[in-house]
């Protein structure tokens, strides 16, 4: 599983390589909402998701993908999924 931490508008780390196959998590820590958009349809968040609340996911497209947070624009996580 690689794991993101999400925190105070700003994700830990901020650039992620994942194998295609294997587990994404991305985990809200803070207590400001995180709402995340993305152009990988699996990356995107119906709503705001609260303190420890976690959008996991297997991805099985490889392509290079950014997500951000809706409430807080100019916040960014780049995520490469390889083969």
């Amino acid at each position: 599983i690689t794991e993101v931490k999400y925190e105070n508008a700003s994700f830990r780390p901020s650039v992620v390589t994942v194998r295609k196959g294997n587990y994404l998590a991305i985990t809200n820590i803070g207590d400001s909402l995180m709402w995340l958009s993305s152009d990988h349809p699996k990356l995107r968040t119906p709503r705001g998701y609260g303190k420890s609340e976690q959008l996991r996911i297997k991805p099985e497209t490889a392509g290079t993908y950014i997500v951000t947070d809706t409430l807080h624009q100019g916040v960014s996580l780049q995520v490469s999924i390889i083969d």
